[in-house]
This record gives structure tokens, sequence and C-alpha cells, in this order.
């Protein structure tokens, strides 16, 4: 957590509260029950949010000053949790809405690293990353019934941990340097 500059501290406390909400819906997972089901859908919708605000207050920060824009944007996400129990039983749309924010969260890491690649000292690390989460995404929403169940989820699982890890490695440091 040092690694993260002092002024980037609601990147901090907004990355540790989602992984505080994975952590939860793990636990909870454990323990059925009547509406375990609802309530990890919506706790899963409040972890996509919570990754969207994180990646955009990455984003704003990486900017110029002039060119960043104002900070309450970076909580847009969270409209998201107001409109999804609207369309929370209908699986088409609610499938829709997670491969869009998903999809969108690959494109800006691409983007990251197009936009500031000559600042990272490990590109390949960074660049790994990316690829492990598209890898990810695509196992998950496209490879589904192709795979062995089991493998299946041990395979998506492992390449989301390998894109986070390898990403977190290098994100200190582009922020840093965004600093400067």
């Amino acid at each position: 957590m040092n690694r993260v500059p002092k002024t980037n501290l609601d990147i901090k406390i907004t990355t540790t509260a989602a992984l505080f909400f994975i952590f939860g819906v793990e636990i909870f997972s454990l323990f059925p029950g009547l509406y375990d089901e609802i309530i990890a859908e919506g706790i899963g919708m409040l972890i996509f949010t919570t990754i969207l605000s994180v990646i955009l207050m990455i984003v704003r920060s990486v900017k110029p000053e002039f060119a960043r824009y104002p900070y309450p944007l970076v909580f847009i996400p969270v409209i998201i949790l107001l409109v999804y129990p609207l369309i929370q039983g209908v699986g088409a749309l609610t499938d829709l809405i997670k491969i869009l924010l998903q999809s969108g969260a690959v494109l800006v890491l691409f983007l990251l690293f197009i936009g500031h690649h000559e600042q990272l000292k490990r590109k390949w690390l960074f660049l790994v990353g990316t690829m492990s989460f598209l890898a990810s995404f695509i196992v998950f929403w496209f490879l589904e019934n192709t795979i062995t169940a089991n493998y299946y989820i041990w395979l998506w699982q492992s390449l989301a941990a390998l894109g986070i890890i390898s990403t977190a490695v290098e994100f200190p440091k582009l922020l840093k340097d965004s600093l400067r």
C-alpha cells in the first residue's frame, strides 16, 4: 500500500473496498440461503462499479492537470447500481451490461498502456496483465460451453488473478510518474 503516492489515497481506499467486496461475496457464497443468488449478483455489480470508479480515478490522475475532468465524474458508474434493479430479472440485458462493463475495463487498460508505455519500467509486465484480463474476459463470456466446468472456472479466475498481480506491480509507478 505504501507504493501508491499519498495524493492518491482515494484510489487506495476504493481499491481496498473492492477487495473487501470480493472477499465478502466469496464468504457469502459459503452460506447458502434464500436470497443468496440475488444478493451475490448485487454485490457483483457493486464490485464492477467500484472497479470502474477506480479505473476512472487512475485515468484522471495520469492526465495532465489542465485536461482532468471534475472529480465527481469518477463516481458515474454508481448510476449502474441505481438502474440495475430495474433489469435484474432479464438475463440477456444483465449479461449485456456485464459484458460492456468488463470489455470497457479491458479497453481502458489497453489505452493506458498505449498512452503511457514510455513511462513504464517493465512494459511487458503491464502488457501481460492486460492480455491476461482480455483472455479471462474471452474465456468467461465466449468459451463457457467449450471447456469442462471444473477447468472453466479455474482457467478464467487464474487468468484474472494473473492480470491483477501483474498490473498491480506497474500501476503505482505509473501513478508516481504522473505526479511529476
